[in-house]
């Protein structure tokens, strides 16, 4: 049997599965009633969202003026929303543990650094309820929370994408999505990445713009943390706004045009192949310039001319006639040949890049591909572009800004409702009215009933049902002497009746455990136990099996979660975390055994 992930991707599954448990229908229309309440307070409890924080005494240790600006954030902040676009890890869909991201900064004249607005997450150890909360960060001060990293995350920051948490802003979803461009957002012409892997290198050189400017970095470059621990390295420009877009792709096409890149030029170590495979190439001839002097060997492959460096190099796509500015017909800067290395000559307006890797891939060490080649944003007129580093920025990574990582990838949502995976009454109301305009909410979705199917049993050759009598699941058709004496044959050993059979298993391991599994990983107890009502009624006691053990879980892994907030333990003092003592180093345990963990 093919894996699930032989149907389809499984990371549009995971987040299909997040879509349906992460956030309840039944949380966003109780959070949005509280926050159009005004109670921002009880709109964080609805969504399971704790506050570390009290205006009072911010007001005296940081002024009035930060109070009621923050006073102010914390009205527009819609905490289903926050949570809708929390990040989150695979292969559950989990939030991100050990996370701290900021989603305001407020700016202090004279004090070392902004006060932050920050959301966090518990270690995976206390992952219990999949709680958030909300707490402020002073740089000047020392960290006093237990949270493994208390300072905020570089990667995970919302203080640039406020229409993801921020209720009066979240129109700005499909703007900053790329859903309502001429081009998708993954449109990538200088094959940074693997088509499908779902990067919104379309709008990398826009949000690279926001970020730059909001960070105050006189520099261009920034970097793009990828999975699999891969970096690229990029600038912005702003210049040649009318520059052609490049033709050549390091992945072989385009995925947006749907066009073969650079597939039939010749690299080391790799065989050549034309992109239909057809005729071999023309061998190598000289074309004589204006002023009479021998160019660079040409090679043409089905009409493509292809310039030879003088070291005998791989031929690469010849530049000459597409260098030339469609506004006044000048060339772009020179080209030198070095030993088969192509040097672009500064011209005032780039500084010298190198083309270190023949194919042009960005290793996860920074290692730079094509520099200098240009990549065409959505817009044309001087809109942002991106050109590929050649070289570290003094100062090493750790200096370089590094783009969000909301704006690194594509918007899930968008990815879901362009596969026809989800429809936009499923999605949270404000991410529907910015995705879908003229979407109009039909009212209060309710989560769907996963028990409607499963009260009908095939009872000895016909159809029987079973249901909920004064808060039991009992059979409807069957007499109560008939199940006396059925129940009294099973105890003795006999076969147990097809309608009694049913409501044991009913018990112990449901249809709906599924669901009642995730519902519990996603932290909706409420949501769970309702299913579990629901099937088996108020009045039922749970017999051994799955069902019970998974409630038990539950209820252990939330004395785990109380004990963290409440500062009894630390991340250091459970087994989870002890040495292993195969290897003698920290072993991190499966998600299993962190979740049974006990504390004495």
């Amino acid at each position: 049997m093919l894996p699930s992930t032989a149907y389809g991707d499984p990371r549009l599954s995971m987040w299909l599965r997040v879509r349906e448990y992460a956030v309840p229908p039944s949380m966003i229309e109780l959070a949005t009633g509280r926050r159009a309440a005004g109670d921002w307070a009880g709109a964080c409890a609805a969504a399971r969202i704790d506050v570390d924080l009290d205006l009072r005494s911010v007001a005296r240790a940081h002024g009035r003026d930060i109070a009621a600006r923050l006073r102010a954030d914390l009205r527009r902040l819609a905490p289903d929303l926050l949570r809708w676009h929390m990040p989150r890890i695979a292969p559950d869909g989990l939030l991100r543990p050990g996370l701290t991201l900021t989603l305001v900064r407020y700016e202090r004249p004279g004090r070392s650094g902004p006060l932050h607005l920050v959301a966090r997450t518990p270690p995976a150890w206390a992952d219990a309820g999949q709680r958030i909360s909300l707490a402020l960060f002073d740089p000047a001060d020392a960290p006093t929370s237990r949270h493994p990293h208390p300072r905020p995350n570089r990667r995970y920051r919302l203080d640039l994408h406020r229409h993801l948490w921020d209720a009066s802003r979240a129109g700005e979803l499909r703007d900053r999505s790329g859903a309502g461009g001429l081009t998708p957002p993954d449109r990538d012409p200088l094959g940074l990445v693997p088509p499908g892997t779902g990067c919104a290198v379309g709008r990398w050189a826009a949000e690279a713009d926001l970020l730059l400017r909001a960070d105050g970095h006189t520099g261009a470059t920034f970097a793009v943390r990828l999975r699999g621990g891969r970096r690229l390295l990029l600038a912005v420009t702003q210049d040649g706004g009318d520059a052609p877009d490049p033709t050549e792709n390091r992945w072989g096409a385009d995925p947006a045009a749907g066009t073969p890149g650079s597939a039939g030029v010749r690299h080391p170590g790799r065989a050549h192949r034309d992109a239909d495979e057809g005729s071999p190439p023309e061998p190598p001839r000289r074309t004589r310039p204006a002023d009479g002097t021998h160019g660079p060997p040409e090679v043409r492959h089905h009409g493509r001319a292809h310039h030879i460096a003088d070291s005998g190099d791989p031929p690469e796509p010849a530049r000459s006639p597409r260098d030339a500015h469609p506004a006044n017909g000048t060339h772009g800067p020179p080209e030198v040949r070095h030993h088969g290395r192509a040097h672009h000559i500064a011209d005032g307006s780039d500084a010298p890049e190198t083309a270190r890797s023949p194919r042009g891939t960005c290793t996860g060490d920074g290692t730079p591909g094509p520099a200098g080649l240009p990549c065409r944003g959505a817009e044309r007129g001087g809109a942002p572009r991106l050109r590929i580093v050649g070289e570290v920025p003094p100062g090493g990574l750790s200096a370089v800004p590094v783009l969000p990582d909301a704006a690194t990838w594509v918007a899930p949502d968008l990815e879901l409702l362009r596969a026809g995976l989800i429809g936009a009454d499923r999605l949270h109301p404000l991410v529907a009215a910015a995705l879908v305009p003229g979407h109009t909410a039909p009212g209060a979705v309710r989560d769907p009933d996963p028990v409607e199917r499963a009260r009908q049993v095939e009872c000895r050759g016909t159809t029987h049902l079973i249901g909920l009598v004064d808060g039991v699941l009992v059979p409807l058709d069957h007499d109560p002497d008939e199940i006396r004496r059925e129940e009294l044959l099973a105890a003795l050993g006999g076969p147990p009746l097809p309608c009694l059979r049913a409501i044991d298993e009913a018990h112990r391991r449901p249809d709906c455990l599924a669901g009642v599994r995730e519902r519990l990983d996603h932290g909706d107890v409420e949501g769970a136990l309702a299913v579990v009502e629901g099937l088996l009624g108020r009045g039922a006691v749970l017999r051994e099996g799955p069902l019970r053990d998974e409630l038990t879980a539950a209820a252990e892994r939330r004395i785990a979660y109380g004990l963290y907030r409440a500062g009894l333990t630390g991340s250091g003092d459970t087994s989870a975390h002890r040495p292993s003592r195969r290897t003698g180093r920290g072993h991190r345990p499966t998600r299993r055994q962190a979740r049974t963990v006990t504390f004495f």
